[in-house]
């Protein structure tokens, strides 16, 4: 009884943890994605940009990578100003913890993704 109890438990935990993505992308709270990056233009050629991850090698490889999206000729100015642990109330629930990492990226061809803008939030002109 006791090891139906503790595969149960198990079979609980991983049914919740799948409920939350933690595939990189836009952290997008409609779509239960609180971990991946979020930007926003910050001057020419310059983004600033915000990373959430499970951990901070996550939060980490998800900021190298949209980097290398951001400047794909590897000819990135990087600027972390913020890398810390996170916990982060009644952002997904009741805490959603995790690393998190922000700073500038600028580059002289920096690619501006149009799926990144949301333009009710981030473009008052559209």
């Amino acid at each position: 009884m006791k090891h139906l109890r503790l595969a149960m438990m198990a079979g609980g935990t991983l049914l919740l943890s799948a409920c939350v993505s933690h595939e990189y992308g836009l952290i997008d709270p409609a779509q239960n994605r609180p971990y991946g990056y979020s930007e926003k233009p910050s001057g020419p050629n310059q983004m600033t940009v915000t990373t959430f991850g499970l951990n901070t090698l996550r939060a980490k490889s998800y900021w190298k990578q949209r980097v290398a999206e951001l400047c794909p000729k590897g000819d990135a100015e990087e600027n972390v100003y913020l890398a810390d642990y996170a916990a982060l109330p009644n952002m997904f629930g009741p805490v959603q913890s995790g690393a998190t990492m922000q700073g500038t990226v600028s580059c002289p061809d920096i690619q501006n993704a149009a799926s990144v803008l949301n333009p009710e939030q981030d473009n008052p002109d559209s």
